[in-house]
């Protein structure tokens, strides 16, 4: 698999809320004059954050909840 199926795997995951940052992520990769090579290790660290921010995503899973919702756009 190469990287730019995990960077699909991983974002076809993410629950809605992370879409945005992910779609930024894939932006500026896309913008940037860097090479080949270069372009290659920031989409990787970009997917170890991504797949970061998948693992906390449960994490916090005790706090999706109505009750809590009124801190969800803090």
């Amino acid at each position: 698999m190469n990287i730019r199926q995990r960077a699909i795997k991983i974002i076809e995951k993410l629950p809605e809320k992370k879409l945005p940052a992910a779609l930024y992520i894939l932006e500026q990769l896309s913008l940037g004059d860097k090479g080949a090579d270069e372009m290659s290790e920031i989409l990787h660290e970009s997917l170890e954050l991504l797949g970061a921010l998948r693992v906390a995503e449960t994490a916090f899973s005790d706090w999706d909840n109505e009750e809590d919702s009124v801190y969800d756009d803090v």
